[in-house]
C-alpha cells in the first residue's frame, strides 16, 4: 500500500466514516451490514 493510500485509510476510520472488514481487512462504509468485498457479515 502506498504511504498516501494508508494515510487515506486511516483519516477515513479515525473520522467514523469507515471501518475494515475482520474477515478482508478492506474498507468499507461504517454503516455497512455486509461487506461489498467478500459479502461477510459485519457487526
Amino acid at each position: 500500500m502506498s504511504p498516501v493510500k494508508g494515510v487515506i485509510e486511516a483519516n477515513a476510520i479515525q473520522s467514523g466514516d469507515m471501518k475494515k472488514c475482520p474477515d478482508c481487512a478492506e474498507l468499507v462504509k461504517a454503516e455497512a451490514k455486509i461487506c461489498k468485498h467478500c459479502r461477510a457479515e459485519l457487526a
